[in-house]
């Protein structure tokens, strides 16, 4: 392991803590929803400005594969909850005519 992955590392852990930190402490505050929103955004765009090039560039990398995957999996959620409704809907319609034959 070279000298800069360990530091990469390390500034990665040391950031990882702050952030969580940070979250904790703003989440036990008396502010509203509004105001703490607004101190993370302001907080997580000086975090973002400080960081190394390097680093902010993993980051950014991180973040956009992260949303990428949620994309996915809401895809895939609505999806199945889309042949949900359908197979629901062509159930109903069996049963519905079962019924209508049983009662002639």
């Amino acid at each position: 392991m070279s000298k800069d992955d360990c530091c990469s590392g390390s500034m990665g852990t040391f950031l990882t803590g702050a952030l969580f930190g940070v979250a904790v402490g703003l989440l036990l505050a008396p502010r509203t929803g509004k105001e703490t929103r607004e101190v993370l955004a302001d907080y997580g765009a000086s975090i973002k400005e400080s960081l190394p090039e390097d680093l902010r560039e993993k980051t950014e990398e991180t973040i956009e594969k992260g949303l990428e995957y949620i994309d996915e999996k809401k895809q895939a959620l609505n999806d199945a909850i889309e042949a949900g409704r359908v197979a629901m809907e062509e159930e109903k319609e069996s049963l519905s005519s079962t019924l209508k034959k049983d009662s002639d």
